[in-house]
């Protein structure tokens, strides 16, 4: 009697692997940025709600990701609120965020088109006067790549006609 166990474990994988590109399910990829994995995400909470503004100060291409945590929910529970490219320097992004908690990652890509966590994430070192929080992210330690800025939201009265 002959046995088989040596060659099944390695055609199960192979199928599988066939059978999800066949149905076009892609395959994992570091050219795909996945700024849930990465560690030193910068946290914000507020009960008003907010506006951000993003700055790039490096050469390399830069996506900035604004998250919500949701338990039990995909992507390690991070759910993308915004993406924001920031390409080239002095390119810049802004938006509103509601009310709440946030996570804030931004990913470069390296000379290969591969998506990196940043070596350093935190506090701004010379924040903003009217900035609720101001991060910075690098690809190097203390660096700042990308700075992003967290404002209270100046709503407008309404005027009446």
């Amino acid at each position: 009697m002959t046995s088989r166990t040596s060659t099944t474990p390695r055609l199960v994988v192979v199928m599988l692997i066939f059978s999800s590109m066949a149905c076009g399910v892609p395959l994992a990829s570091a050219a795909e940025p996945k700024p849930w994995n990465c560690s030193g995400k910068q946290s914000f909470q507020n009960t008003n709600p907010m506006t951000f503004t993003a700055k790039s100060h490096s050469n390399r291409n830069w996506r900035l990701f604004l998250m919500e945590y949701e338990q039990y929910t995909g992507n390690h529970g991070y759910s993308v609120v915004t993406a924001n490219d920031l390409a080239n320097p002095g390119a810049a992004a802004d938006g509103v965020l509601g009310t709440g908690k946030f996570f804030a990652m931004a990913e470069y890509k390296d000379a290969n088109g591969n998506w990196k966590c940043p070596s350093s994430s935190g506090p701004a070192d010379s924040p903003a006067a009217d900035a609720l929080f101001d991060f910075c992210f690098g690809e190097a330690d203390n660096a700042c790549g990308v700075a992003l800025t967290i404002r209270k939201q100046h709503l407008r009265p309404l005027v009446s006609p």
